[in-house]
């Protein structure tokens, strides 16, 4: 498989679906992004470039056909397990008998 735009940290290539795992500070999260006090000049310029390059990436992945989730931190952390068993609900994922995740 050719390399796809982004990165995706997971990618189901039967059924086109790439997901990525955002950081909730350097992805300016919604619900949990707080600026800093120091230091603005660079973060906040860095932060800008990568919401506009997620926004990029996304486009360049659905026109080719390929579905996006985007994952934030703290949805991983706070909830795991649901998160895990919407994918197995949805039909994103098959677990094997044979393969038990674990999370650390």
């Amino acid at each position: 498989m050719e390399k796809l735009p982004g990165n995706p940290d997971i990618v189901f290539v039967n059924r086109k679906i790439a997901v990525f795992v955002d950081g909730c500070f350097w992805h300016k999260c919604p619900q949990c992004y707080i600026e800093l006090k120091s230091n603005r000049g660079y973060c906040l310029k860095k932060i800008d470039k990568n919401v506009k390059r997620d926004k990029k990436i996304n486009e360049l992945l659905k026109k080719t056909g390929w579905k996006v989730i985007r994952l934030r931190e703290h949805q991983l952390k706070e909830n795991f397990n649901e998160t895990f068993e919407a994918w197995k609900r949805n039909s994103l994922i098959h677990i094997s008998t044979k393969h038990v995740l674990k999370p650390c």
